[in-house]
């Protein structure tokens, strides 16, 4: 049975997920109204974003599945983060969040402009 961190965790997932979203995309969305490449490009970002978020944590990530070796980084597993500890909870997160609130205000209009491109 395939868990959470194996397959969609890996560079084989990866690119099925791709593959999947890109074939369901155009079947999904009118291109008329929406830029389907926009739309495929901003989740595999997503996507991509969490794959090197979670190589931060202990376990690491299968990324060369189905072999069973785990990459991390930093190399050293006790350098990582714990999942749902402190560190995630407290300093992660609020990071992330302030973060995101200074990209709003500070790049308000390039935001806008990528909003624009979505909606025509």
């Amino acid at each position: 049975m395939l868990h959470h961190r194996t397959l969609s965790h890996s560079i084989l997932g990866g690119f099925l997920f791709y593959k999947i979203l890109e074939f369901a995309s155009v079947r999904l969305f009118n291109s008329d109204f929406v830029n389907i490449q926009i739309v495929v490009i901003s989740i595999m970002i997503g996507f991509i974003s969490h794959i090197i978020a979670d190589m931060f944590t202990k376990d690491g990530i299968p990324l060369f599945f189905p072999l069973p070796i785990k990459i991390g980084i930093p190399p050293f597993e006790v350098l990582r983060i714990t999942t749902g500890k402190f560190m995630e909870k407290f300093i992660i997160f609020p990071a992330i969040i302030v973060y995101l609130i200074w990209l709003a205000v500070n790049k308000q209009g390039e935001l806008l402009f990528l909003i624009n491109l979505i909606r025509t």
